[in-house]
C-alpha cells in the first residue's frame, strides 16, 4: 500500500513539475521575443539584421530545449525484454552479434544477479530497478522528476542535451540582460517597451545560469568518465574507486559515443534520433586489462600471504623437529655414556677381582 501511494505521489509531482517547467519556458521565451528582441531592435536603430539574428538564435535554442525535453519524457529509457534475455542466457550473444568477439564483451550470463528480485524480470549489466517506475532500467542514471521518467540508456543523450541547451540559453539571456544594465543610459528609451515580467525573467536567468552550470558540470563529468550516477554513488558507498569500474572507456569520445551514437562532438549536440551502438544489454569491457591487473595483484598478494604462512609453518615444524632431534640425540648420547660408564665400571670390577685372586 505504501509503495503504491509513493509511486502515485511521485507521478503527481512529476506531472506538476512538467507543467511548471512548460509555463516557465513560455514566460521566458515570451519575454525574450517581446522584451529583449524589441529592446535591442530599437537600441540598434531598428536594425533588421539584429532583429533577425536574435530571432534565429532564440528559436533555435528554444527548439533544441523543447525537442530534447519532449524526447526525454516520451522516449523510454530502456527496459528488460524477457524473450530477448532468455536468448542471451541460452546463447550468450544474439543473432545480430554473431560476428562480435565474445571475449571483448560482457553479457548477461557473466553477471551474478540475472533476475531482479523486485520485478522478477531479467536484469542485464548496468541495469537497476527504479522503485518509482517499478521496472528495471537499462544503464540507469537516475529518476528525473522534471521528466517524470528515468534517465537511462535510450534517453540519456536527450537529458544531457536538454540541460546543456538550457544552460547555454540562460547564459545567452543573462549576457543580453547584463549588457542592458551596463549600458543603462543607452537603453532608457528602448526599455519603455518592456513588459512587467522583464525584471522577474532577468533575475531568473541570472540565478539559473549558475545553477545549471554546476548541474551540467556534474552530469557531463559522469558522462565523459563513463559512469552513471547510480554506479558512481554505488561504488562510493562500497568504498571503491569509481575509476576502477569495469565499463569505463579509456577516452572521452568513446564514453560519449555510447550515449550519443556518434564520435563527432558537433553532431552530438544536434537534435537527432540516430540509432545507438547496441541495445544496452551488453557492454564492451575495454578496461578489462586494468581490472585483470588488479585481480592479478590480489592473487599475487594472496599467494604471498599463503607462502608466508607455509614458510612460517615449515619453520615451526623444523624447529619442533630440530628440538625433537636434539632431544633424541642428547638422550642417545646420555644413554651411550651410561652404557660406556657401566662398561667401564664392569671392567674395573673384573680387574679388582683378578688382583684379589
Amino acid at each position: 500500500m505504501f509503495k503504491y501511494l509513493f509511486q502515485k505521489c511521485m507521478k503527481f509531482i512529476g506531472i506538476t513539475l512538467i507543467i511548471f517547467f512548460l509555463l516557465l519556458y513560455i514566460m521566458i521565451f515570451y519575454s525574450y521575443i517581446y522584451d529583449l528582441c524589441q529592446i535591442y531592435y530599437i537600441y540598434f536603430e531598428k536594425s533588421l539584421a539584429v532583429g533577425l539574428l536574435m530571432l534565429i538564435v532564440g528559436y533555435y535554442l528554444g527548439f533544441c530545449i523543447i525537442f530534447n525535453y519532449a524526447m526525454g519524457i516520451f522516449v523510454h529509457p530502456g527496459k528488460s525484454n524477457v524473450k530477448k534475455h532468455r536468448n542471451y542466457q541460452l546463447n550468450g550473444l544474439d543473432e545480430s552479434d554473431e560476428d562480435d568477439d565474445p571475449h571483448n564483451f560482457v553479457n548477461i550470463q557473466d553477471t551474478r544477479p540475472k533476475i531482479c528480485r523486485k520485478c522478477n524480470d531479467f536484469k542485464p549489466l548496468r541495469a537497476h530497478h527504479c522503485s518509482i517506475c517499478n521496472e528495471c532500467i537499462y544503464k540507469m542514471d537516475h529518476h528525473c522528476p522534471w521528466l517524470d521518467n528515468c534517465v537511462g540508456y535510450e534517453n540519456h543523450r536527450y537529458f544531457l542535451s536538454f540541460i546543456f541547451y538550457l544552460m547555454v540559453s540562460m547564459f545567452y539571456l543573462s549576457s543580453l540582460f547584463f549588457y542592458i544594465d551596463h549600458h543603462h543610459a543607452g537603453f532608457r528609451d528602448a526599455k519603455q517597451v518592456s513588459t512587467k515580467i522583464f525584471p522577474v525573467v532577468q533575475l531568473l536567468c541570472y540565478v539559473l545560469s549558475f545553477v545549471l552550470l554546476a548541474f551540467n558540470g556534474w552530469n557531463w563529468y559522469l558522462a565523459m568518465k563513463g559512469y552513471t550516477a547510480v554506479e558512481f554513488w554505488g561504488s562510493r558507498s562500497d568504498g571503491k574507486d569509481p575509476s576502477e569500474y569495469a565499463f569505463q572507456y579509456p577516452t572521452v569520445s568513446q564514453n560519449l559515443y555510447h550515449i550519443f551514437g556518434t564520435y563527432s562532438y558537433f553532431k552530438m549536440l544536434l537534435p537527432s534520433t540516430r540509432a545507438l551502438p547496441h541495445d544496452g544489454t551488453k557492454w564492451e569491457c575495454l578496461s578489462q586489462p586494468k581490472r585483470q591487473h588488479k585481480i592479478n595483484e590480489d592473487i599475487e598478494k594472496q599467494n604471498q600471504a599463503r607462502n608466508r604462512n607455509i614458510q612460517k609453518y615449515e619453520d615451526e615444524v623444523d624447529d619442533e623437529e630440530e628440538q625433537k632431534f636434539n632431544s633424541f640425540e642428547r638422550n642417545a648420547i646420555i644413554k651411550d655414556r651410561k652404557i660406556q660408564f657401566q662398561g667401564n665400571s664392569d671392567e674395573g670390577g673384573d680387574d679388582e677381582m683378578e688382583d684379589g685372586l
